[in-house]
């Protein structure tokens, strides 16, 4: 069954589908993860914790793609009984590691992924009024799974442009349908229109940046530094105190971490079928 809502995974059988929809754009580095092996540590403690079975962290490369949807399934199933409204300092942790919101610095433009609500756009129009750069880049049609009347990055516009910031100051890029999908179809308008920033202010949603982050060092083939600054939370079940308060929350956290293992497999497994 299809999903809809973020709260779910994609199968398998989804992730290709997505796949072919997106950007045919393959990854540059696919190191991200083995550079960054501290992310998952508050995970890992929590998984032995309240007795989840992780292993498939250190062998997702080797699995296929349905043992690992069901690995997957499986520990979060198990995590979301424990921890439903309950309080434990390894959940802060948890989250941390997926928040990497830094002090905006000036840049080439401000990059803004796409999202259902305006909380992204109006913290990039904060940083543009603030002079932290004069170009906002908006990428976005909208999730795989939902339908759309209006596509993100348009709506995103207009709200920019009631709030001021003129036409010239922005850059469109209306097609992606997932954060990688953002990444890839914003580099190839780019080199389209041969513009290769050497620093991006990045927003997005707190818990989603370091997958942001993630996929700007994947897939840009020259040298880049991403600022990641975080929009507001649009629920409490999706920020650091709340997240564990309700079904919705604890999935769409730890799905991020899921997200994170499925986006690299599937980049090693387009790697393998390109050769």
């Amino acid at each position: 069954m299809p999903r809809t809502s973020n709260a779910e995974l994609p199968s398998a059988s989804e992730l290709w589908e997505i796949l072919a929809k997106e950007s045919q754009r393959l990854a540059v580095y696919y190191d991200y993860l083995k550079l960054h092996q501290d992310i998952f540590i508050p995970f890992k403690q929590l998984c032995r914790k309240y007795g989840a079975e992780c292993d498939w962290l250190s062998v997702y490369e080797q699995i296929d793609l349905v043992e690992l949807d069901a690995r997957l399934l499986a520990c979060f199933d198990k995590l979301e009984a424990s921890m439903f409204n309950k309080t434990d300092p390894l959940y802060a942790a948890v989250y941390d590691k997926l928040v990497i919101n830094k002090e905006p610095e000036n840049a080439d433009a401000i990059f803004v992924f796409g999202s259902p609500n305006d909380l992204r756009i109006r913290k990039a129009i904060e940083l543009y009024k603030a002079g932290f750069s004069d170009k906002i880049v908006i990428s976005g049609h909208g999730p795989f799974y939902a339908s759309h009347t209006q596509n993100e990055a348009e709506r995103m516009a207009k709200v920019a442009l009631d709030e001021g910031v003129p036409e010239s100051a922005l850059l469109l890029e209306p097609k992606a349908i997932t954060i990688p999908d953002n990444v890839k179809r914003t580099l190839d308008l780019f080199e389209d229109i041969d513009f290769k920033p050497a620093k991006l202010i990045i927003v997005a949603s707190p818990f989603a940046l370091r997958r942001c982050e993630m996929d700007w060092y994947k897939f840009t083939p020259w040298a880049i530094k991403t600022v990641p600054v975080a929009s507001d939370s649009m629920s409490y079940d999706f920020t650091r105190e709340g997240w564990t308060t309700t079904s919705r929350g604890i999935r769409v956290i730890l799905n991020e971490y899921a997200k994170l293992i499925f986006e690299t497999k599937m980049d090693l497994l387009r790697r393998e079928r390109s050769t």
